[in-house]
């Protein structure tokens, strides 16, 4: 999760959109990003409704707090499992302490990665989440390579992207390189104050 979720910004030039940012919001502003208004403002619980299912291996990326945890491993159920990758370890300290007041610890993987490099096992995970943070990223088509990489034949990914940050041609820039990357749109879920776009691997 990105520091454009922790502070308003100026929207970003295309370029600049295309090349990422590399903010980065610390762990001490966790509560602004993880909060009931937070998660009904952008739908946690709808969106682990509609797109997951028991027993899937989800991977959330860029997780920060993760926010949408509890909601996730609800649906998931106690067979699935959620990978919650984060570059921040107090940030990964953060999930594990909710995980094991939420009793879901057995549910929760957390894992440690690189600015560049996710560092996962290919073919992981069903599905796969980025919520705020793909714009930012400091080589966002290296990033999808990789989240490619993790996702099983079919696996879906659901991009979402904040709307005043990053404008709809930027939006679409992201969208070509997914495309090169062999995913294929499936919809545009309407988010509060999001794009989305719901993508599947070949």
């Amino acid at each position: 999760m990105t520091a454009d979720a922790c502070k308003d910004l100026e929207p970003a030039s295309t370029s600049a959109s295309v090349r990422g940012g590399n903010h980065v919001c610390p762990a001490s502003m966790a509560w602004t990003l993880d909060n009931p208004l937070r998660r009904w403002l952008t739908g946690s619980r709808r969106i682990a409704k509609r797109y997951l299912r028991e027993g899937m291996v989800v991977l959330d990326v860029g997780c920060g707090p993760a926010p949408m945890l509890l909601d996730m491993a609800r649906v998931v159920g106690r067979t699935g499992r959620i990978i919650c990758a984060d570059i921040q370890e107090e940030m990964l300290a953060h999930v594990q302490r909710k995980a094991e007041r939420a009793r879901i610890l057995q549910q929760v993987q957390v894992h440690l990665c690189e600015p560049n490099w996710l560092g996962l096992n290919p073919e992981t995970a069903d599905f796969a989440l980025a919520f705020w943070m793909v714009h930012e990223a400091p080589d966002p088509d290296q990033l999808l390579a990789q989240i490619v990489d993790t996702l099983r034949p079919g696996g879906q990914f659901l991009i979402v992207e904040p709307r005043v940050h990053v404008r709809e041609q930027d939006f679409e820039q992201i969208l070509q390189l997914a495309r090169q990357r062999n995913l294929v749109e499936i919809e545009r879920p309407r988010i509060r104050m999001s794009r989305a776009a719901l993508l599947q691997r070949t």
